[in-house]
């Protein structure tokens, strides 16, 4: 479900955005839900924080009458949720191009004069938002996605050998068929991300697809690519089992 956010400080231009975003979920059937409309960027950002998507659908206002405008806002975003889509809904056209210097990647900037032809981008918002939702989850099924500070990168699991926890903090090596990639994340929050992740040593998770075979006498699993992980005791006999049934 993409989770909508939005953030305008003036009153009667919340609730009426609120409406528009409300009327099109409920008649378009979208996989949405309207979490959020608030004056407040801060009560955002903690929210933000407090529950991380990696995604959802904003639409900002640039006046926020807050040290923080829209622009401020929308980069803060799109440090917490890379995969954002953020919408400006404003009355201050010629501030179009400050998009751009910000490199914050909106998807539209709607002027709000016009009510129709605001509600009907809108509209228009929506509807592409919910079509990459659903482009995503099927690149998700297949894919490891890894999030650093400056992009966003879509791993294909095939190519996939294993994780190994980094000497560094909080951070994670990602071994590919051909290559090694260092990302901030744990061993814990990667064995979640696919049914073919498997927690095999406190400290390795490896990818099932591409295991080539298992070594009782080392205790260490050998991947397709030849490189090699060690395997808990007590996981020796639970992961022979998972590969013959691969």
């Amino acid at each position: 479900m993409i989770p909508v956010y939005i953030v305008e400080d003036d009153r009667s231009q919340r609730e009426s955005l609120e409406k528009i975003v409300r009327n099109r979920i409920v008649f378009e059937e979208y996989d949405m839900d309207l979490k959020m409309a608030t004056d407040s960027p801060d009560k955002l950002l903690n929210y933000l924080k407090e529950f991380p998507k990696s995604g959802g659908l904003f639409f900002l206002d640039i006046d926020l009458q807050h040290e923080m405008n829209g622009f401020d806002l929308a980069v803060e975003i799109r440090e917490l949720e890379p995969l954002a889509k953020i919408v400006f809904v404003t009355s201050h056209g010629e501030l179009a191009h400050l998009t751009f210097k910000h490199k914050i990647e909106a998807m539209d900037y709607i002027i709000k004069e016009d009510r129709d032809s605001m509600i009907n981008r809108v509209g228009e918002c929506m509807k592409t938002a919910q079509h990459r939702h659903f482009r995503e989850k099927e690149t998700d099924e297949n894919h490891f996605l890894v999030k650093t500070k400056n992009y966003v990168r879509a791993v294909p699991l095939d190519v996939i050998m294993f994780f190994q926890s980094s000497n560094v903090p909080h951070k994670v090596i990602l071994h590919t068929e051909n290559g090694r990639l260092s990302f901030y994340s744990t061993i814990k929050e990667i064995v979640d991300q696919s049914e073919f992740f498997y927690l095999c040593h406190k400290s390795y998770v490896i990818n099932l697809k591409n295991v080539r075979v298992i070594h009782r006498e080392t205790r260490e699993v050998e991947m397709i690519n030849g490189q090699r992980c060690p395997i808990a005791v007590r996981k020796v006999s639970a992961l022979i089992k998972m590969t013959e049934r691969e």
